[in-house]
Order: structure tokens, then sequence, then C-alpha cells
């Protein structure tokens, strides 16, 4: 955990929190490294890339489900004594109401019946940032709660039909099964805008090669946004793939990281600039995967109400 007990102020712990996460980005990018980020990323998909790195350094990649104090509070947890939390960055919107003088069209002070400049109320918005602390469920004790995200796939996918209509709706695309020429298992059309699986594959093979499409799907609209070179683009699809993949049950990393790496062959500058877009692509899979399946209790709805103390 991250001591922050030297810091003067709320810019010093930032400053501490910053240089943490600079050096912790350096160890990042071995595979295995980045293999357990994105395991952390797939249950934290909520949080920033950053938090989630946090999260990742300071539990070791152990965590598997944090919250706030109150948090905890209000679902009848609480973390147990001398347990240190983990420091987080969260946003902290600032309102300020001023006076703004009122003016014409040509920019001069519109005046009131006794000569004097007229005012209007207007609010300026701020985005601040302060430490805040989170605590891992293993550190709190308390009432039993069902875990966020089970592992669906666990089950020989007896719940097959309901996973692949939810990741069917998730894509912002077309998506069919056909008979594919050649090796392939999938593939996403970025001039159709269609999303192809091999029809005979295994149950398994479908939902983890739709997962991997989808990926490709969302970092294509990123690729057009963002300018991505096409090693951008792959690391982005496989890594986004992966997380989403792992968020479901569906372990893909024999083949994804030997892929990302084969990409990755600028290391810390291929892969750093690309982590909010994993992050953002995931959350937006992830989240309508979880309503689609209803995949909803006391915990998400906790992490909703304190979203502002944990972003």
């Amino acid at each position: 955990m991250l001591d922050l007990s030297s810091a003067k102020n709320q810019k010093e712990r930032i400053d501490i929190i910053s240089k943490h996460l600079e050096s912790g980005m350096k160890k990042l990018f071995s595979s295995e490294h980045y293999k357990n980020y994105l395991q952390t990323l797939s249950k934290f998909h909520q949080y920033s890339a950053n938090n989630c790195l946090l999260i990742y350094i300071q539990s070791e990649g152990k965590a598997t489900l944090v919250n706030s104090y109150t948090g905890w509070k209000s679902l009848g947890r609480y973390p147990d004594r001398g347990q240190k939390g983990i420091t987080i960055i969260c946003p902290t919107p600032f309102h300020k109401e001023i006076d703004k003088e009122v003016k014409d069209k040509n920019g001069n002070p519109v005046l009131d019946a006794d000569g004097n400049p007229q005012y209007t109320k207007e609010t300026l918005s701020y985005m601040n940032f302060r430490t805040g602390t989170v605590f891992d469920i293993s550190q709190t004790s308390g009432r039993d709660l069902e875990l966020l995200q089970p592992k669906l796939l666990d089950r020989e996918v007896e719940n097959y039909d309901e996973i692949i209509s939810a990741l069917v709706k998730a894509a912002n695309c077309e998506v069919s099964f056909e008979k594919i020429e050649g090796n392939a298992y999938g593939y996403y059309d970025a001039v159709n805008k269609k999303i192809v699986v091999e029809e005979t594959l295994p149950q398994l093979a479908q939902i983890k090669t739709l997962a991997h499409e989808i990926g490709h799907e969302r970092a294509d609209e990123l690729s057009i946004l963002h300018n991505l070179t096409r090693e951008e683009n792959e690391i982005l699809a496989e890594s986004t793939a992966f997380v989403v993949s792992e968020a479901i049950g569906a372990d893909t990393s024999e083949y994804s990281f030997e892929y990302i790496g084969a990409y990755s062959k600028n290391g810390i500058s291929s892969l750093r600039p690309l982590l909010s877009d994993i992050q953002k692509c995931s959350n937006e899979i992830i989240t309508s995967l979880n309503k689609e399946l209803h995949i909803e209790n006391d915990i998400q709805r906790s992490e909703v109400k304190h979203k502002s103390r944990t972003a």
C-alpha cells in the first residue's frame, strides 16, 4: 500500500501517486504483468485506467472487489482493524457562481434604467483531484454478499444462448454466424460494419471469438477518432477482447499475449497511450453485458452511489 505520510498537502499526495504510477508503468509491460493488469481491469472496468493500475500495483494483483469505507458500510461490511486501504485518485468537480457583466452584440455594457451595468449569474466548472481510499473485500468482514460478475463459463456454458445474445446486443454492428472459408474463427468487416463468426465452432470458442471481434469493432471506431496506427489498433482490439473474455470467464491468454507481444515492438511506448482507450472500450462492453444478463446486485448499486468518490 502507498505511504502518503510524508505529504504535506493534496498536491504532494497526488505527486507521490503519480510517481508511483510512472514506476508501475515501467514494470507493467512484460507479458505476464500486462496480463495481470488486464485481469484487474476486467474486475474494475468502471474505474479509470490509472486507478486500475494503482489498485493492481498496491494489491499486487490480488484485489477482486473494492469499495470505499462508506460503500462497504452501506453493504453491511466494514474494513478489518489494522487494514491499510488502497489509495486512488478521485475527480472532484468544483463549481463557482460569478456575476458576469451583460453586454450587447457589439460588446458594450448593457445598462439599467439608472445607468448602472447589468449583471447575470454564471456558473464556472472546474475539475480538481484528490486522493481517496478503497478497501478490497478480503480486507473487510460482515454480511455475506453475492459477488459481482460470476464466472459464467465455469458451468460448461449452460447459459450459452443468454451470453451469445448479450454479446450480439453489445456489438454496434450486425453479427452473423456463417461458414468461413479458410482457418479463421471470425472476422470484423470494417467496410460493411459486420462481424462474422464461424458457425461450426464449439460454444465456448464462439463466445471467445465474438468477444474478440467486438474488441476489433470498438477499436476500429477509436482508430478513426484517434488516428491510431495498425499496430495500435491490433493491440487495442486484442487487449479489449481479453478483458471482456476474462469478465465472462473465458481465458484467452494463451493466444492473446503472444499476439499482443508480436505487435508491441516498442514496449511501453506502444501500450501506455492505449490504456485509457482499453478501459473505455472494455467498460462499455462489460456494462452492456451486465445489463443484458441482469448481473446487478448490492455491490454494483453501491459502486454507482459512491462513483464520485472512486472514479
